[in-house]
């Protein structure tokens, strides 16, 4: 397993919001706090991509290749963000 380093820039915490997501606090806090939803670089029309990176308990990656999201697992609603 391969411990996981995007660039700092590229995860959460490390980047100030333009347009945060409205959707509820939990993303918020997933990407901001617990940094297991990433928000990506590259932007689909105006929004940034969101991602997960699947982890095992010592935080390493599970599956290098992650996947995408793009309704808030919590509330289901699209998600909407972009960074600065």
């Amino acid at each position: 397993m391969n411990a996981i380093a995007p660039p700092r820039e590229h995860i959460g915490g490390n980047f100030e919001w333009d347009q945060k997501p409205t959707c509820c606090d939990l993303l918020i806090a997933a990407v901001d706090e617990y940094r297991f939803v990433f928000v990506s670089d590259v932007t689909v029309g105006k929004d940034n991509s969101f991602y997960m990176m699947p982890l095992a308990d010592n935080g390493e990656v599970i599956d290098e290749g992650g996947f995408p999201i793009h309704f808030c697992p919590w509330c289901g609603n699209r998600l909407h963000g972009k960074k600065k």
